[in-house]
């Protein structure tokens, strides 16, 4: 089930996108869950809880208290996993918007088709392939299967959970195969790609991944790795 998060102060407001979201469920056949909040604090304190994740978080602008804008910042400055869509009848936040990572800024009243197509895309199976060549054979691999990426020369090592690839190719052209940000994979410089979804564990300059793998990087290296990690730990309080 997708879980979507719609604040919004106006009642009208709220419940045309409401609407909209039910007419989605309809003809996309789609299971929503929706969670209403009034207004950006009462958002912000759910999220703080840490009971709960939506998947989309749909917003105004012009709200009481905090403005969407700002919700927006917090969001993002604390790393919660939840894309953003603004819904406002002004576009003079639009590059706001964009800067704060929002897949999709909608004028109101929002149109169902410029709506509905965002949803689709998010919608859209979320497992992401790469597929490489060895010689004459082909493989296709999942990319939550993959570990990290290394550069030994002129291959390209593709460490997965099962395996090790060694593929004849450059580090830019590595680079082209994984999916570009915002994603689940980190380059560090040329010499490494790595999947952050499959750390465990950031301990002296070592990297531990999903089923035990390590592997061991230069101090600047691991440093800008933490960096980029530490911002999607859940926030403690």
């Amino acid at each position: 089930m997708f879980s979507i998060a719609l604040c919004e102060s106006s009642q009208q407001d709220s419940a045309y996108m409401q609407n909209l979201l039910d007419d989605y469920e309809l003809t996309a056949r789609e299971s929503l869950n929706v969670k209403y909040f009034p207004d950006a604090e009462q958002l912000l304190q759910c999220l703080q809880s840490g009971d709960y994740r939506p998947d989309l978080i749909i917003t105004g602008i012009f709200l009481p208290g905090m403005s969407g804008i700002d919700a927006a910042r917090t969001i993002r400055r604390y790393r919660y996993d939840a894309e953003i869509i603004f819904a406002t009848r002004s576009t003079e936040h639009a590059i706001e918007a964009y800067e704060l990572e929002a897949v999709q800024y909608l004028v109101k009243p929002v149109k169902s088709s410029r709506l509905f197509r965002v949803l689709d895309r998010l919608m859209s199976p979320r497992e992401k392939y790469i597929f490489v060549r060895q010689g004459k054979t082909a493989r296709k691999i999942p990319c939550s299967d993959i570990l990290y990426c290394e550069t030994l020369g002129k291959y390209q090592v593709v460490h997965t959970k099962h395996d090790e690839l060694h593929i004849r190719i450059t580090a830019r052209e590595m680079k082209k195969l994984v999916p570009p940000p915002p994603s689940i994979f980190t380059a560090l410089g040329c010499s490494y790609i790595i999947n952050t979804d499959n750390i465990i564990m950031l301990e002296d300059d070592a990297v531990t991944f999903d089923g035990g793998s390590v592997l061991r990087l230069s101090h600047r290296r691991f440093t800008a790795l933490r960096k980029v990690f530490m911002r999607k730990a859940p926030v403690q309080h």
